[in-house]
């Protein structure tokens, strides 16, 4: 099946800003088979339900922002 090497992506902007029906019409595309990434991630602190929740496969990071997290004091890692 196509649907099942769909990968549709979206900024972490937008993914936090889908309306209830955008969240309605993402779940039955995955009842289909299709997968979703977030892209463009800048926040560090995500809430892994939240992500499962918009049933998210992928998150993308920018390593230039990982690894300024990683270096700033008291950062999370």
């Amino acid at each position: 099946h196509l649907s099942a090497r769909l990968v549709f992506e979206f900024s972490q902007e937008d993914t936090f800003q889908l309306s209830a029906d955008t969240r309605a019409t993402l779940r039955r595309l995955v009842e289909l088979g299709c997968r979703f990434s977030m892209d463009n991630v800048k926040m560090m602190g995500l809430d892994v339900n939240r992500l499962r929740d918009l049933h998210l496969s992928f998150v993308k990071f920018n390593v230039d922002s990982v690894l300024k997290e990683l270096d700033a004091p008291g950062g999370r890692y």
